[in-house]
């Protein structure tokens, strides 16, 4: 569900789409107890400044989480994922 809400949801950055510009950014992030999406931030950039923008604004525009638990109990867990920018 995550892949297909990135790629559903990304806006490729349209000066890109006009050089042909393909890349992935990978991201990180905290889920926290509650689900909610927090400390997103680019680990690795695709050398492109509007698409780790964009990636940015995908990770922290997504619903709650169902969160982590260990023995019961709700846990915050850091997450990476690569979004990827291609060309349709």
């Amino acid at each position: 569900a995550l892949f297909r809400y990135l790629e559903e949801n990304v806006v490729y950055p349209k000066i890109l789409s006009e050089s042909s510009f393909q890349g992935r950014t990978i991201c990180q992030f905290t889920i926290e107890e509650d689900g909610s999406i927090t400390n997103a931030e680019v680990v690795r950039s695709c050398g492109e400044k509007e698409c780790d923008d964009e990636a940015l604004r995908l990770i922290n525009a997504m619903p709650k989480w169902k969160p982590a638990t260990t023995c019961g109990k709700s846990i915050r867990l850091r997450y990476t994922v690569p979004v990827k920018f291609t060309l349709r």
